[in-house]
């Protein structure tokens, strides 16, 4: 009965994350041509891109970028996040610097936007050999339980194997149940699974001994011997699974409240006195209670950002204060855009306003005081920022 319901839970949240990043409707002001990058103030169309999958190998969480590296002998897939790219950890929102290393993640993979071709050095060697790697500009990246939970996916039990070979390995075995997923394992498996494996019960580490044949499970996983795939977690029920997202639902709040909600221009009318009025249409992929915030609100500030999301050294201090004087709600978001859109009458105008541009928005929240490095704090950073330093 419990693992009916835990099932039943899955179905319902992958429901809900699913209205939140893949909508049943593109609108008309979608990017439909999928042989180029993306353009700034416009959102891409949900085909556009690539699955890509792997191991995060690479992180560098200040610029919003990575690698995955899919298996022991292929090179690492370095990436960017769109500055509307959205990252999720135990079915919650997230960020790069959330995610621990080596985790599994699964991507939806884009040509870079318009004017960040060079971001991610490429060789033509490499492109030769994988030309896959042309895609390295990331709107959807998640782990394996926020992927497939998302989809309808669990896993069922079948039980242990003893591997062989010159490492034996123990296997966990399983199969799927719910819809065959593009990207995914659609058939049954075999997951390394030792001591280090976390098993999470009633919201508490349990021994391996608590996984029984016929349990419908849910697992996050990490690159293996051999090329295997290993265990990191495994959720036995949703009570659990419900409490790791929740801890990261509020690390994720707590991070959006002290850097603000991002978002991007539409339009923009000065004031001949100064000033003017800004249209914002804030990305998509965070808490529906940061929406909820900006919502209730009426004077908020506002702060020029880059395609990192990184805001300039005066992000707390000197944003321009604004009031909102319209909030229009958007119907069938694309992906990338969140559902609101607000015109706001800013006091002080500054360069970074203007359409296609990204801005940050603050709601209702406690001033945070930011770390001097996450800032873009001269032009020689602003420079070091527009490239990706490989290892």
């Amino acid at each position: 009965m419990k693992q009916d319901l835990f099932q039943v839970a899955t179905i319902i949240f992958s429901g809900i994350i699913f209205l939140v990043v893949y909508p049943f409707e593109v609108n008309a002001e979608t990017d439909v041509n999928t042989e180029k990058g993306p353009r700034a103030g416009v959102f891409p169309s949900k085909e556009s891109g690539i699955h890509v999958h792997g191991d995060l190998v690479i992180s560098d969480s200040v610029n919003r970028r990575g690698a995955l590296r899919e298996k022991r002998s292929t090179p690492r897939h370095y990436f960017a996040m769109l500055p509307y790219g959205m990252v999720w950890h135990h079915g919650a929102p997230a960020d790069i610097r959330d995610l621990p290393p080596d985790i599994h993640m699964h991507g939806r993979f884009l040509l870079p936007m318009e004017g960040e071709e060079k971001t991610i050095p490429l060789t033509d060697k490499l492109i030769k050999d994988h030309e896959n790697h042309r895609y390295n500009h990331a709107i959807l990246l998640e782990d394996d339980v926020s992927f497939y939970s998302r989809q309808g996916r669990s896993w069922k039990v079948l039980g242990f194997e003893q591997g062989g070979g010159p490492a034996p390995r123990l296997k966990l075995s399983v199969e799927p149940v719910g819809p065959e997923i593009e990207g995914g394992i659609n058939k049954a498996a075999l997951f390394d699974i030792d001591d280090s494996t976390r098993i999470w019960q009633k919201r508490q580490l349990v021994s391996r001994q608590a996984i029984r044949p016929g349990q419908l499970v849910q697992v996050n996983l990490t690159w293996g011997p051999f090329d295997s795939l290993a265990a990191t977690d495994v959720w036995l029920d949703e009570d659990s699974l419900g409490a790791s997202r929740e801890i990261q639902r509020n690390r994720h709040l707590k991070l959006i409240r002290s850097r603000f909600l991002p978002g991007w221009i539409d339009a923009v009318k000065n004031y001949d006195s100064g000033g003017g009025e800004v249209t914002v249409t804030f990305f998509g992929g965070m808490d529906s209670s940061l929406y909820s915030d900006i919502r209730k609100s009426q004077k908020v500030k506002i702060c020029n950002a880059e395609n990192t999301l990184r805001t300039w050294n005066y992000h707390q201090e000197h944003a321009s204060h604004a009031t909102i004087i319209e909030k229009k709600d958007i119907k069938n978001p694309p992906l990338g855009s969140s559902d609101l859109q607000v015109k706001l009458k800013v006091v002080r105008m500054v360069d970074g306003f203007r359409p296609g541009r990204i801005v940050r928005v603050k709601g209702p929240w406690t001033y945070v005081l930011l770390p001097w490095d996450e800032h873009i704090n001269s032009e020689e950073a602003y420079e070091r920022s527009k490239k990706m330093i490989l290892p």
